[in-house]
């Protein structure tokens, strides 16, 4: 910078700069404190817990930009974009400062830094335009294309154009040989205004050009205070508002266990249940909305979307977002309403989405918006429908297979899921609204603590073809002890193809030598396929009456932790029982077998090597709970030497594992509309040349045998279990993948 020499030039310019500063900050606030006013009157949620690892969010998902790598190619372009533009507003802050007291700071002026804020312009400017090719060319289907994007790109081109063109005119003005000046900015300047011989030396100019330098380094610098501020103002209106945003919802981001839904509390007291319009949701549920980038990396990995069905994660973020800003008169960058939804700059329509710019808003009793659509006398009165059965339809909400993974894939944290089931309990415990085929579901499971109309005593019939006597807490003498409980569960006790997996780990449980027992006839449905189609109140009886079983077991016996083949009773007593003080130690069978063949009390052999093998990851085994390494170490223990089975993975695994489809509920619901979810599964499982499928779940297990029949793949591809393939592993090598399938089911 001249040294001594504010681009306020004076107490007039002073004035005139907070003046100018001040009346564009009012402008912000305009636009923001009704989003900030709207967001806090969502229902209270607790948030500021373990701070410790909220700052770790934070630092990790905010400035790292962890979350964004999940696609390299655009995250690594976006996170340069991201760390180039906060370099960049350090040089913003230190002009601001700059122009009110004319004092350079040694670290922000120094070589260093010049020459790192120089390399970031040359970042930016080529992210830009990487990113201007991919909207203008590559156009991904799942992100959403309006004007909105090219005038982000267009503001952050002038942003670093005018710092490029202050430091041009800076070196002219007074060239500071000690510390040295940017190099772009440096080489641009005497581009600009060239040496001639009749300067004093190269790099010094007469006074009459240095004062025109100056003249133009002044002019620059309030054009780039201009645009910084303009750009401020325009952000509010803009889908990267998240740049602001995304710092909140990083840091308030959700700390408890990933697979624990929210517990309706005092549930026979509630006069509403679930969310059905913009009031029913928490302040963070609102959050959510504002830092939406519009990416549509939900929408690419969902597989209900995948498989043609209506569900679009992004879609209903966007539906909470039109409410949202239309309740909070801001207009949104891009999107206009009309007659069959919202429609972008070139008239198609985009995300099926009514948003729009609104004047004057009313809420209707039924739950409808409506809002002037502005433009003085030809303003029209536009109502938005309501929000459940309106924008979002019973299609959407059914669809979902609770996966997860639009919410591992978003970038900025949004929790799309949660909200679903919600709008799923409205639905169901308030509208009695929901698919037929689950009435027999809710009946079974409230009669029978099963999805069927089987007594609780056929939970004992697998027992009955073991070799050795299986122990049932309830039957035992008093003073007896048991370590471990077997978790059964319903697939694994009543399903006739799961029932062999149970067989098959409990032999493993007994060779292993470990003291264990099972509930039996006491044992009932954890309520995860109740919860997470919305049936709230169904949940907790069943939730209720096991931990009290339970519990009266835990002391009498001494248990000491909890085993279970299902993933979905895995989570559930693992993750949502503590909700009604039912803490146990849980582990899923893999993890345990995994410790077995580690400590040597199980040791696969070589019966398999050589026999190509895949493994799924179940979504809430995975996604949900994060165990990826232990099913792994089992197949690949299977063997010894150079006798192993040769392992491949699919192309979409762990974290992006593609769902079975058979989650949330789904495995009870008629797939209707679109393409099978299991059947593209098993086609990807199919396209790795495995001849086995490895599965850690009852329902992935029924979902691919249904998904292989309907391919026609049964000669080429079989589901086995991870306990299947252990016991399997001991047989004859010569036993082919077919004629294994039938040995496990004699």
């Amino acid at each position: 910078m001249p040294e001594h020499v504010a681009p306020t030039n004076g107490p007039i310019g002073w004035v005139v700069f907070l003046l100018v500063l001040g009346g564009f900050l009012y402008l912000v606030y305009r636009r923001v404190a009704p989003l900030v006013r709207l967001i806090r009157q969502g229902k209270p949620e607790n948030r500021t817990d373990d701070i410790g690892q909220r700052v770790w969010f934070f630092v990790s998902n905010y400035l790292l930009q962890r979350r964004l790598f999940r696609k390299p190619i655009p995250g690594t372009v976006h996170a340069l974009l991201f760390w180039g533009f906060i370099i960049l507003q350090v040089g913003v802050g230190y002009s601001i400062f700059y122009g009110l007291i004319p004092v350079e700071i040694p670290l922000i002026s120094s070589r260093p830094m010049a020459t790192l804020v120089d390399f970031f312009i040359v970042v930016i400017f080529l992210t830009t335009i990487y990113f201007g090719i991919r909207r203008a060319f590559i156009r991904p289907g799942y992100l959403t294309m309006t004007r909105d994007g090219w005038i982000v790109i267009a503001f952050i081109n002038l942003s670093i154009l005018t710092e490029i063109l202050i430091e041009a005119f800076a070196w002219r003005a007074a060239p500071s040989v000690a510390t040295g000046y940017p190099p772009l900015g440096r080489r641009l300047g005497e581009l600009l205004i060239p040496s001639s011989a009749g300067w004093p030396t190269p790099t010094e100019a007469p006074v009459s050009v240095r004062q025109m330098a100056l003249l133009l380094w002044q002019i620059a610098w309030w054009a780039k205070v201009l645009v910084i501020l303009s750009f401020l103002v325009y952000i509010p209106t803009s889908k990267h508002l998240h740049i602001f945003t995304a710092i909140f919802n990083t840091f308030f981001q959700n700390t408890k266990p990933k697979g624990a839904l929210k517990k309706i509390e005092n549930i026979e007291e509630a006069e509403h249940y679930g969310a059905n319009k913009f009031e029913d949701f928490t302040w963070k549920d609102l959050l959510d909305t504002a830092v939406c980038t519009e990416c549509g990396r939900c929408t690419e990995v969902c597989p209900a979307n995948a498989t043609g069905k209506p569900l679009n994660p992004k879609k209903i973020i966007i539906d909470l977002k039109t409410e949202l800003f239309t309740r909070s008169h801001i207009p949104m960058t891009g999107h206009t309403v009309g007659v069959g939804g919202t429609r972008n700059d070139h008239g198609e329509n985009q995300d099926a989405t009514p948003q729009l710019r609104p004047a004057e808003v009313e809420t209707l009793d039924d739950g409808a918006v409506t809002a002037d659509s502005g433009g003085g006398s030809g303003a029209r009165t536009i109502q938005l429908p309501p929000l459940v059965r309106g924008m979002i339809t019973e299609d959407e909400l059914w669809s979902c297979t609770t996966c997860r993974a639009c919410m591992t894939e978003c970038p900025v944290f949004i929790e799309h899921v949660p909200k679903i089931v919600d709008m799923r309990r409205f639905l169901v415990l308030e509208e009695s609204e929901f698919p037929p085929e689950v009435v027999p579901l809710f009946n079974n499971l409230e009669r029978n603590g099963n999805p069927w109309q089987m007594r609780p005593e056929e939970r004992m019939e697998w027992t009955t073809k073991m070799p050795f006597e299986v122990k049932v807490l309830g039957e035992l003498d008093e003073g007896a002890e048991v370590d471990v409980l077997f978790w059964v569960g319903c697939m694994g006790s009543l399903d006739q193809r799961n029932k062999k997996v149970t067989q098959n780990l409990a032999s493993i449980l007994e060779e292993a030598g470990l003291n264990w027992a099972i509930l039996g006839p006491e044992e009932s449905c954890t309520g995860d396929p109740a919860r997470r189609i919305g049936n709230e109140y169904l949940y907790q009886m069943l939730a209720e009456q096991n931990i009290e079983t339970i519990n009266g077991y835990k002391e009498a016996v001494k248990l000491k932790k909890v085993v279970t083949a299902c993933p979905h009773c895995f989570n559930t007593l693992k993750n949502e029982y503590p909700q009604f003080n039912g803490h146990y130690e849980v582990v899923h069978h893999t993890q345990l077998i995994s410790k077995l063949i580690e400590e040597g009390k199980i040791k696969p052999s070589d019966g398999l090597a050589g026999k190509k093998i895949t493994y799924h990851d179940p979504c809430y085994l995975g996604r949900y709970n994060d165990v990826y390494d232990a099913p792994r170490f089992v197949l690949n223990s299977l063997g010894s030497g150079l006798k192993k089975v040769d392992f491949v993975e699919m192309p979409r695994n762990k974290s992006k594992s593609f769902c079975c489809g058979g989650g949330g509920g789904r495995a009870w619901m008629e797939e209707k509309i679109g393409s099978r979810v299991n059947q593209t599964r098993v086609q990807e499982a199919a396209d790795t040349g495995a001849e086995v499928v490895a599965a850690g779940c009852p329902f992935c297990i029924t979902m691919f045998e249904d998904g292989i029949k309907g391919k026609g793949l049964e000669e080429k591809l079989k589901v086995l279990d991870v306990t299947e393939l252990v016991q399997l592993s001991r047989q004859p090598a010569q036993i082919a993948p077919a004629q294994q399938q039938e040995t496990v089911e004699e």
